[in-house]
């Protein structure tokens, strides 16, 4: 019996870019936040689409940011 065609979404690749809800996610921030990063320039994106409708922020620019700003726990002096 042939099997049934797999139409699951592939897992992304880690040099992707991402979506503003990928990137909130990742970076724990809110949408208005990811979209000042933009503007100011924190964060490389693109526009693409019928009328740029869809923004992709550069898996690049979000590692460098990362790498950026160093991990201080809670309760921390």
């Amino acid at each position: 019996m042939p099997k049934p065609p797999d139409h699951s979404v592939p897992p992304r690749s880690e040099t992707s870019d991402l979506t503003i809800k990928e990137v909130c996610s990742e970076l724990r921030v809110a949408p208005a936040t990811v979209y000042r990063m933009l503007k100011s320039g924190e964060l490389a994106g693109y526009k693409f689409g019928e009328n740029n409708w869809s923004t992709r922020i550069t898996r690049q620019s979000v590692d460098a940011l990362k790498r950026r700003q160093p991990f201080e726990p809670k309760g921390a002096a």
